[in-house]
């Protein structure tokens, strides 16, 4: 980790690269689109989960 950090510290072109892509990772995995494609994903899992519990998980 020490080693990273110097690299960094030392090396402007590789620190101004990984803060490129790293903002660019973001841009690419927070979109409305994807939030909503993962709340989709966890409704279809519980829906899932209930089905398989049967009824009595509707009883509490």
């Amino acid at each position: 980790m020490e080693h990273n950090l110097h690299l960094l510290l030392t090396r402007p072109e590789l620190a101004h690269d990984i803060a490129r892509n790293g903002l660019q990772r973001i841009g690419e995995m927070h979109t409305c689109a994807r939030r909503v494609d993962q709340l989709f994903n966890i409704l279809a899992v519980l829906t899932q989960e209930e089905r398989l519990a049967g009824p009595s998980c509707l009883a509490r």
